[in-house]
């Protein structure tokens, strides 16, 4: 049996620290390997767990615990808690995680169990994946979830994957991914420079009304571009926006964070491209709550466009 040895990095985005895999290696053969009946067993009482390897706990047969090697990495700082143990098919293994497991869980161990989630029905829909949008939906899930359970909202011994089907329901993913698809493949039948892609929706808005009005303004924000640059330079380039709609649909602008693009009249560009995008209007929130959205306007450069 090898033995995976994973480890994990964490990433600082829009103030959300995000646990990522950073590499995964096979650690050589070792005792458990050689040794197939430390997991053996006739009945659940004889299983525990011991800790070995970076970030994981080995299920094992308790006689043989003592006997399990000192691992290099058995003084990991995020060993997460031990997790209980059955004997399933003659062969102990770890149970899953339960709701009343998930305050003391590591903020990877969250992070993986809600993303497998996301996998799941990503795989079941047939759709590609997208890290970018991976990570929003199971950043967002995580504190949808954490607040439930703080709440007390499932049984403690509910187990987690079960609990994970209820807090992130396919169809929206499904539902947020074909909305997207749909809108990249208008844009790209217009053979214009300009793309608009949504990256980030909090909480839930129709894709379908945000576009349009991003679309329109990524025009005007090209002829801000082209009009405050030299006459032999064709304007190319990207804003990230990130921004609050209120919910009578005017954008928030004090919530505005964008960074724009470098051309050679710089202030009159600012002033067109920011005066526009804070004039922005967008139908109203249905449920009365202001929105979150992260956003990426391109204009491609005219190499790029012919690729296309």
């Amino acid at each position: 049996m090898q033995v995976r040895r994973i480890c994990f990095g964490l990433i600082l985005t829009y103030g959300l620290l995000i646990p990522v895999v950073a590499f995964s290696t096979e650690e050589p053969s070792g005792p458990l390997d050689d040794h197939p009946e430390w997991l053996t067993c006739a009945s659940s009482s004889e299983c525990t767990s011991v800790k070995l390897g970076c970030y994981y706990w080995q299920p094992i047969n308790r006689k043989y615990a003592a006997s399990a090697p000192a691992s290099a990495c058995s003084k990991s700082n995020l060993p997460g808690p031990q997790p209980t143990v059955s004997c399933v098919d003659h062969r102990c293994e770890n149970d899953p995680f339960t709701v009343r497991e998930w305050l003391q869980l590591e903020s990877y161990q969250k992070y993986q169990l809600v993303s497998a989630r996301v996998e799941v029905c990503r795989q079941a829909a047939g759709l590609t994946p997208r890290s970018g949008d991976d990570a929003s939906w199971t950043t967002r899930y995580m504190a949808v979830l954490d607040k439930s359970i703080r709440e007390h909202q499932f049984p403690d011994n509910e187990v987690l994957t079960t609990t994970m089907k209820k807090i992130v329901p396919c169809e929206e993913l499904v539902a947020w991914e074909q909305d997207q698809e749909k809108w990249q493949a208008i844009q790209s039948k217009d053979k214009s420079a300009r793309r608009v892609v949504v990256e980030q929706v909090h909480p839930k808005y129709p894709l379908d009304d945000l576009y349009p009005p991003l679309i329109s303004y990524a025009k005007v924000f090209q002829q801000c571009g082209q009009n405050s640059s030299r006459r032999d330079v064709t304007f190319s380039g990207e804003m990230n926006a990130e921004f609050t709609i209120n919910p009578n649909g005017t954008i928030d602008p004090r919530s505005v964070k964008a960074g724009y693009p470098g051309v050679a009249y710089m202030r009159p560009f600012l002033d067109c491209a920011s005066t526009a995008f804070k004039k922005l209007a967008f139908p109203k929130s249905k449920d009365g709550q202001p929105i979150y959205v992260k956003t990426l306007i391109q204009i491609i450069s005219a190499s790029m466009v012919s690729g296309l």
